[in-house]
């Protein structure tokens, strides 16, 4: 939708809520309320100790009534500005030159689904982490105590089999650990990525979590 069929728009539905709250004064019939819930993403993880506390979060609630109306009504609109073009069709957004106002937001939508890609990869490499035991010695320390194994000992394989068991799970902990890492940056730059994006095509302004929660959801996000 066009930024003058927005405008158009909010015009329609601050007459009909005008009307509406008018009846309700003659009658005493029944209010109507609209709610809109936000979420806003995550900081950003600079390094993987930070990577729980830090890993974005894109869950949207509801944000328009029955009538399909914004949230907010006209504030929002007055909000969001030249991001109102965020209700342009599929084909605009694909096929918008990258320096317009919806070729921009095209772009912060494309940076959106990396960064919700680098999430799954995320949850998935600290899934596997958490499922694997955390190892209470060092690779070099282990493989020291198999080294001074004494093979005329009777309990020598039963020993041997324990530290290779030690062993191996410790290099599946340091390589799913090395895996979450990993995505623990790439999720932190992809965060970056996507809000370097959104400020862009909102010409530098902060959004509120309504806004931002409403763009996503008209972008599928």
């Amino acid at each position: 939708m066009t930024h003058r069929v927005a405008l158009l728009t909010c015009s329609a539905l601050f007459l009909a809520a005008s009307l509406s709250a008018a009846f309700a004064d003659n009658s005493k019939g029944n209010s109507h309320s609209n709610q809109g819930h936000g979420s806003q993403s995550a900081s950003h993880p600079s390094n993987a100790g930070k990577a729980l506390e830090t890993a974005k979060s894109h869950n949207t609630a509801k944000l328009a009534n029955d009538a399909g109306q914004k949230p907010g009504n006209g504030g929002l609109v007055s909000e969001l500005k030249g991001l109102n073009a965020v209700e342009a069709n599929p084909n605009a957004l694909a096929n918008a030159a990258p320096g317009s106002q919806v070729g921009r937001i095209a772009v912060y939508r494309d940076a959106a689904l990396v960064t919700n890609q680098a999430q799954s990869d995320f949850d998935a490499a600290t899934a596997v982490l958490d499922g694997l035991p955390v190892p209470t010695r060092d690779l070099s320390t282990i493989d020291q105590d198999i080294q001074h194994l004494d093979p005329s000992q009777l309990d020598y394989d039963t020993r041997f089999a324990a530290l290779q068991t030690e062993r191996a799970q410790t290099v599946a902990y340091l390589a799913a650990k090395a895996t979450a890492d990993d995505a623990a940056i790439a999720l932190g730059s992809a965060q970056t990525t996507e809000d370097t994006a959104l400020l862009d095509a909102s010409g530098g302004r902060q959004m509120t979590e309504e806004a931002i929660a409403y763009i996503r959801s008209v972008l599928n996000l």
